[in-house]
Order: structure tokens, then C-alpha cells, then sequence
């Protein structure tokens, strides 16, 4: 074979990763999506009661804790060895729970049976998902930023997906297309990144000659194959190493998913007409999701990059600092200034993308560029910053759903 060959091989391979990556980033949060929807499905039958609501309520909340539980348990991953087969099982499991969930939810039982059984399938999906997010994380951390960015985009696209089927669906108001818009997306994602995970990575693990081959250009010591590695390093060491990065990761999840609430709040509010705020919030779910993407996929622009902790933090804070009040600013100038005649659904609705693109631009940058941030080449520095990020990533996102509930609660117990 030609040595030209050769390269046009090796390059094939490392552009079809980024499809890889892409794929698998819509595959980890697409399955949730869809038993999230038939949830909500649920709640709208007649038979589903006010207090099975309540309790279905409950399960993002229990999803998210399962999730970081699973995470925590080291012994379970075997993160040295990136197992090829585990992260497809993951997959298969957690789309066919998925549609477990969506035909429960048809199949109009009493509401004890569905609830126990809802509650099992999002903790069994928690396992599956925590598995495939987990060891993700550790293959970008090890790899080229752009493929961490490709998974990124992958995430965020899925959200594009998931909130354009549910407006068809409020726009339609015919409660089957629940099963054509996230069921059958959900499936040929799931085909789609089996195909190309299984043909890029073969092997049944990612071993060092590999991370060398594809990680080409990323040593920043200087070293060569004489070099005695690096000396490894806990955990607490690692985090040391990208504290900017890690504390800006977790900031702007926190307070985004603490805030998001607020916007469909907001959106609920700015509505005239109440046989329609479903319809909106659903524009404004869309309208963030978007921004999301947007937001992920300029990360690697010069005009958007920022590869410094500090300022990457920095910026974080300005951005939480200015939008988040917004929202609230909105609602009361709506109630007390804007005259009825006046659209005020135009003001709030671009206020919805650049929130979504605050959320999806910095977590991209903190993905991207933390592995970078640690001086060290040693491969097993850059497996442990790979658990610390998904592990950061759902601990804001469970500690914004519990301050959530806390002040909702209050909320209540006050009116």
C-alpha cells in the first residue's frame, strides 16, 4: 500500500471520529429525552391522577442523584481500559428503556404499577448512561479538543431535536406524534453511532498506542519514548491543576439549570392567551436549545475561544451577573410599564437564545481546554480529569434541582 494511501486512510479515520463523537453525544441524552416526554405524555391522560403527577415530578430529580451514584462507584468502570462494548450496551439498554417507558405510559395502567416501574427504568437508565458518559469523558479528555467539542455539539443538537418535536407536537396537538418525533429519532441515532463507534474503534479497548496515535501533537513536555513517565496523581491533584476550569464548569451548569425554570416561567407569564402557554414555553424551550447549539459550535472560533481559566471563569460570572436578572426584569416591567397592545414575547424570546448560547459556549471552552490546562502527558492525569467532569457537570445540575424545589416549596408554604 502507497504511503499516500496510508495517510488518506488515517485521515478518513479521524474525520469519521468526529462524526463518532457527534453521534455519540446525541446518543447519551436522546433515550432520557424520550422517557422525560413520555412522562410528560402521561401526566396529560385522564387517568393519570394529581398526586401520580406529583410523583412523576420526582424523577428527573432521582435520575440526576442514581446518575452521580453510579458515577462515584470507581470499582464499576475500570477506567483504565476503555471498554468498547460497554458503551454500546449502554446505548442499546438505554434506548430500549426508553421505549419501555413510552409504551408503559400507553399502556394505561393504575397509576401504583406505572409509577414503581417508571422509577426503576429511570434508575436503570441512570446505570447505562452513567457507564457511556463516564468513559466519554475519559476519550476526550485523552483526545483532540475537537472531538470533545464534537461530542459537545452532539449534546447540544439533541436538545435541538428533542424541543423542535415537542413544538410539532403542541403546534399539532395530536398526542401520537410523541411516537414518530422521539421514538424514532431516538433509534436512528442509536444505529447510527453504533455503526460508526464499532468501525473506529475496533479494538476492544483504546490502549496507549492508540491515545499516541491520536493524540498527536498534544504532548506539551517535550518527551520522547526514553522520557520516564509522569508521576501519577489523585484525584485532588488533578482538580488543583484546573480549578478555573472546573469551578467555571460548574458555575455556569448551576446556575443555568437553576435559572431555566424562570424562563419557562417567564414565557408562561408573558403570555395573553392561556390556551397557548404551552405552545410558548415550548418556543421558548426551543429558542434556548438552539442558542445552546449555537453556543457549542462557535467555541472553536477565535473570536470566541478562551483557553485561560481565569478569564474563562471571569467571563462566566459577567454572564450570570447580567442575564440571569434579566428574566426577572422582564416579568416586571411586563407587569407594571408595558401597555397590553405591546408584543412583549419579542423582548423575552431573544433573551432565551443568548441565555442558551451562555450555557452551551463556556461548558464547551471548559471541555475542551481543561485536559490542556494540566502539565503533565501522563495518560492515566488526563483518565482521572475525565471523571471529574461528568461528576461536576451532574453534581450543578442536581444542586440546582434541589434549590429549585426548595424555593418552590417555600414558595407554596408562603402564598
Amino acid at each position: 500500500m502507497k504511503k499516500e494511501d496510508t495517510k488518506t486512510m488515517q485521515k478518513d479515520r479521524y474525520n469519521l471520529l468526529y462524526v463518532t463523537f457527534f453521534a455519540q453525544g446525541m446518543a447519551n441524552l436522546i433515550p432520557w429525552n424520550c422517557m422525560l416526554n413520555s412522562l410528560k405524555y402521561f401526566s396529560t391522560l385522564e387517568t393519570c391522577s394529581q398526586e401520580t403527577r406529583k410523583l412523576l415530578q420526582q424523577i428527573p430529580l432521582v435520575y440526576t442523584a442514581a446518575k452521580i451514584l453510579f458515577m462515584a462507584m470507581k470499582p464499576l468502570f475500570c477506567l483504565e481500559k476503555i471498554n468498547t462494548h460497554a458503551v454500546l450496551l449502554s446505548c442499546i439498554a438505554g434506548s430500549a428503556l426508553s421505549l419501555f417507558s413510552f409504551i408503559l405510559s400507553g399502556l394505561f395502567l393504575s397509576d401504583t404499577p406505572l409509577v414503581v416501574a417508571m422509577y426503576l427504568c429511570a434508575g436503570l437508565l441512570a446505570f447505562f448512561v452513567a457507564i457511556a458518559e463516564t468513559k466519554y469523558y475519559v476519550l476526550m479528555a485523552l483526545f483532540h479538543p475537537k472531538y470533545a467539542q464534537s461530542f459537545s455539539i452532539g449534546y447540544g443538537f439533541s436538545g435541538v431535536v428533542t424541543s423542535t418535536s415537542e413544538l410539532v407536537t403542541r403546534y399539532t396537538e395530536v398526542k401520537e406524534t410523541y411516537l414518530l418525533f422521539y421514538v424514532v429519532p431516538s433509534i436512528a441515532t442509536i444505529v447510527f453511532a453504533f455503526l460508526t463507534y464499532f468501525y473506529v474503534f475496533p479494538r476492544n479497548q483504546i490502549s496507549k498506542p492508540i491515545y499516541k496515535e491520536l493524540a498527536a501533537g498534544r504532548n506539551t513536555r517535550g518527551e520522547t519514548e526514553n522520557t520516564p513517565p509522569a508521576k501519577k496523581a489523585s484525584l485532588f491533584h488533578v482538580l488543583c491543576f484546573a480549578k478555573y476550569f472546573v469551578a467555571s464548569f460548574f458555575m455556569v451548569v448551576y446556575f443555568s439549570f437553576l435559572f431555566y425554570p424562570a424562563l419557562l416561567y417567564a414565557a408562561e407569564i408573558l403570555n395573553r392567551e392561556p390556551k397557548y402557554t404551552e405552545l410558548y414555553t415550548s418556543i421558548a424551550a426551543l429558542l434556548f436549545n438552539f442558542g445552546n447549539f449555537v453556543g457549542k459550535a462557535v467555541s472553536s472560533m477565535k473570536l470566541f475561544s478562551c483557553k485561560n481559566g481565569k478569564w474563562l471563569l471571569l467571563i462566566n460570572v459577567v454572564r450570570v451577573v447580567t442575564l440571569c436578572p434579566a428574566y426577572f426584569l422582564t416579568i416586571y416591567s411586563h407587569k407594571k410599564a408595558f401597555p397590553a397592545s405591546m408584543n412583549t414575547e419579542l423582548l423575552f424570546y431573544p433573551l432565551s437564545f443568548l441565555y442558551g448560547f451562555t450555557l452551551g459556549h463556556p461548558i464547551t471552552l471548559a471541555i475542551m481546554h481543561t485536559p490542556s490546562s494540566l502539565d503533565s502527558a501522563d495518560p492515566s492525569q488526563k483518565r482521572k480529569l475525565g471523571i471529574i467532569m461528568p461528576f461536576t457537570f451532574n453534581g450543578a445540575i442536581l444542586l440546582a434541582m434541589l434549590s429549585t424545589t426548595f424555593v418552590k416549596n417555600t414558595m407554596e408554604r408562603v402564598v
